[in-house]
């Protein structure tokens, strides 16, 4: 389904801007929004909207932990349409909530997205695993990776009961902020039906997953990986052995899974694979940087360089990194402006940058005007703030 693929990589380089339902979405197939809706449900095992909002929720919960907002308040005045994709999502999670048997919205949404976010340190652990011993090749794009991990008639089945999995995937996103990683775990590949569908939806899944891995993989490995989640113990309620033919743990978790888990960065297996995470920033930041000089002919620190005197609103600093410019045209313009308005240099803004109306003139105005105009729109939202 190779249309369906297009989608999903199309919702993954736009969630953090495209609204609920927007026929951009649907426009990337010449098929009918039942057809692709159909087609969609049965390849991911999800609808377009949850999928969507998954992503949306994890980016907004990821901006929250940032420190950059203090509050919603904050966030809801530098994110588009923040209002609507937070109604959304508090609407989204009211089936959720009503299975948790839970009044307030805000506690469902708090779990949700600690799900998310101990998922992902499962993931990066995992993803580390499969590099490590190299059981799978990444590909590679510009800010993201997909890795395809062959699972079939191996120890790696999640389902050890009745393993039908033929392969795992797994992504890597790159944020061009601060270079750091977001790992996900996005589902599995069925042997028999070639469908593409999420897994797991517990935490406790996960920690049964690690420490069943680690139990049967003790007699050939060299470290722990119950020892790369700081203070595992301390989440762990109860261990059950499930089955001794395949080996299988069950283990149940404090708290239903309310907690947030961090990467024990002294372990010896997150040291010994340091190195893979830091080659791979390096493979990212290479492509980067080249796409930078592609689509604006400057550099990526000169761009971190200039939004540090945009945080600082030193208007003569600005003036002068945009003075070493010495062409403008659409793109750079589209870009400054939006770095003077935010002081955030966001994926986004090296996939797509386009003129609004109101300054789609300043490509014919000379250097000096574009560049007074630029400082104008930092002067403009201190005002406004």
């Amino acid at each position: 389904m190779e249309h369906i693929k297009k989608i999903v990589d199309f919702i993954d380089r736009n969630y953090t801007k495209i609204e609920l339902c927007n026929q951009d979405i649907y426009s990337q197939c010449p098929f009918s929004k039942a057809k692709i809706d159909k087609d969609f449900k049965a390849y991911t095992g999800t609808t377009i909207r949850k999928y969507l909002v998954d992503k949306q929720s994890a980016y907004l919960y990821k901006l929250l932990r940032s420190g950059k907002y203090k509050n919603i308040s904050e966030l809801e005045r530098d994110i588009p349409d923040y209002k609507y994709t937070l109604r959304t999502l508090r609407n989204q999670l009211k089936a959720h909530k009503q299975e948790m048997q839970i009044e307030d919205d805000d506690i469902a949404f708090r779990r949700y997205v600690l799900f998310l976010r101990n998922q992902s340190i499962f993931a990066e652990i995992l993803i580390r695993f499969i590099l490590h011993n190299e059981l799978a090749k990444l590909k590679m794009q510009t800010t993201n990776c997909i890795i395809e991990h062959n699972v079939k008639d191996t120890i790696f089945q999640f389902n050890n009961i009745i393993p039908f999995e033929k392969s795992h995937i797994y992504r890597i996103f790159i944020d061009v902020a601060d270079l750091s990683f977001e790992f996900m775990h996005i589902g599995y590949v069925n042997e028999f039906e070639e469908l593409f569908g999420y897994v797991p939806t517990s935490i406790n899944v996960y920690f049964s997953y690690i420490y069943t891995l680690q139990k049967k993989l003790e007699k050939y490995i060299n470290f722990s990986f119950t020892d790369t989640i700081r203070n595992w113990d301390k989440y762990i309620k109860s261990t059950k052995h499930t089955t001794f033919l395949t080996e299988f743990y069950q283990l149940e978790t404090i708290n239903d899974g309310e907690f947030e888990l961090e990467i024990n960065k002294e372990s010896d297996f997150i040291k010994a694979t340091d190195y893979l995470i830091e080659d791979l920033r390096n493979i990212f930041f290479r492509r980067i940087e080249k796409k930078i000089l592609e689509l604006f002919g400057t550099s990526y620190n000169f761009i971190q360089d200039y939004i540090k005197a945009v945080e600082k609103n030193d208007y003569t600093e600005m003036a002068s990194y945009l003075n070493k410019i010495k062409k403008w045209n659409e793109k750079k313009i589209s870009l400054f402006l939006k770095l003077s308005e935010y002081a955030f240099l966001d994926n986004m803004m090296i996939d797509n940058t386009s003129l609004s109306h109101e300054f789609s003139e300043l490509c014919y105005q000379p250097k000096e005007k574009i560049i007074d105009c630029i400082i104008e729109q930092r002067k403009k939202i201190l005002k406004d703030i």
